[in-house]
Order: C-alpha cells, then structure tokens, then sequence
C-alpha cells in the first residue's frame, strides 16, 4: 500500500465529490462522523470500514483509493475493475475458502445432531 497519508486524501477528495460533508458521508456509510473522520486524518482503513465506504460509494474505485491508480470512479455499467491487481491471485484462496466452507457446514450438521441429541436426553430425563 502506498503512504497512509495518501489514501487519506483520496478518501476526503472521494468524500467531498459526492457528499457536502462528512457527516452525510458518514451516515450513508453507516458510519460514525468520528470515524470516518480518523480514517481521512489517518489513512488507515481496515476491511470493515473499506466495506462500509463502499457501500456508501458503490462505485468507489477501491484501486484507486488505496493505490492511486486508475480513476476515482468506476464506471455506472461496471461494478468491478477491470484490471486485476498484480501480485494477487485469487483462484489459489478460492479453492481453499470453498473447501473450508464445506468443510464448516459439515460441521454444523453434526453440531445440530448433536444439540438435538442432548435436547431429546434432556426431555426423557424431564419425565
């Protein structure tokens, strides 16, 4: 990531562009005034509070924000960028994540067979 000063000032010329002021930004972020207020003094932003800036500017260029490139804006058709960043690969996690996920809904299945095991324990001891 480039200086955190930087995305700082990408984040207030973002803020400035379609809010009047922060506050609105904050509330249509679903954000507290005081936060977005640090992240811009800061420059630091988590993924939480990037998923929260853009819910409140979907098209948001996050590229942009946190690296400089490319326009603030994405395009009104596009959702995405259409560069990928270099140096990420995305289908290495993928696989794994899909993996795990699998893996934790096996899990709960036997959690709830479990639970409803020791409620049905619990209602023959009740009698």
């Amino acid at each position: 990531m480039k200086n955190k000063s930087d995305i700082g000032k990408r984040l207030k010329i973002a803020v400035y562009e379609k809010f009047t002021n922060q506050s609105e930004a904050a509330k249509k972020m679903n954000l507290s005034a005081t936060s977005l207020s640090r992240a811009i003094a800061k420059g630091q932003i988590g993924i939480d509070l990037l998923d929260n800036i853009v819910q409140g500017l979907p098209n948001l260029n996050t590229d942009w924000l946190l690296f400089g490139r490319g326009n603030m804006m994405l395009d009104e058709t596009s959702s995405v960028v259409n560069e990928p960043v270099q140096g990420y690969e995305t289908s290495k996690y993928t696989g794994q994540l899909k993996n795990e996920n699998e893996h934790l809904k096996t899990e709960i299945e036997q959690l709830r067979g479990q639970v409803k095991f020791l409620q049905d324990l619990v209602n023959r001891l009740k009698c």
